[in-house]
């Protein structure tokens, strides 16, 4: 169960509005402290890169380097991964497309030697554990809870 906003075109590129937002005034920090159970809440956000209509896996994918819990979140780690972020987009364009950059593609035998020029675009995902151990109506009223404040923070600060 999760908040998702991908690096698309749809409605002026919301993920620009969110990005730009969020450094100037990181107001996902301030609600952090506010949610029910942060340390069960996971932020990934990632790096696609485009191969025409796919999104190929490559090796530079994670922004910050790996998921956190929200609970793990600090200003610098938000601030490093935010910049990360926003120069996935084009910078000429007031961030309103894909940016351009250096990947190294993964395939089944391993990565490339070398890394290539392809568009990319930032992907934030921000999801609560389900157990399928546990009752999953309770479990999954229990995310959409959890996940409630960060919806309405995600959609206030990407405009959508």
């Amino acid at each position: 169960m999760g908040v998702n906003l991908e690096g698309m075109k749809y409605s002026g590129w919301p993920i620009a509005s969110l990005i730009r937002s969020e450094l100037e005034v990181p107001a996902l920090l301030r609600l952090v402290p506010h949610l029910r159970d942060p340390e069960n809440i996971i932020l990934r956000f990632a790096r696609d890169a485009w191969l025409a209509t796919s999104r190929p896996d490559i090796v530079e994918q994670l922004l910050g380097e790996r998921e956190f819990r929200l609970s793990e979140l600090t200003e610098e780690i938000w601030h490093t991964i935010l910049s990360e972020a926003i120069r996935c987009l084009n910078e000429d364009r007031s961030y309103r497309g894909r940016g351009r950059q250096a990947v190294t593609l993964l395939r089944k035998a391993g990565p490339d030697a070398e890394s290539r020029m392809m568009p990319v675009t930032p992907h934030l995902t921000i999801w609560a554990p389900i157990d399928p151990e546990r009752d999953l109506t309770e479990d999954l009223s229990a995310a959409i809870e959890r996940l409630a404040p960060v919806h309405e923070w995600a959609s206030k600060a990407s405009g959508a």
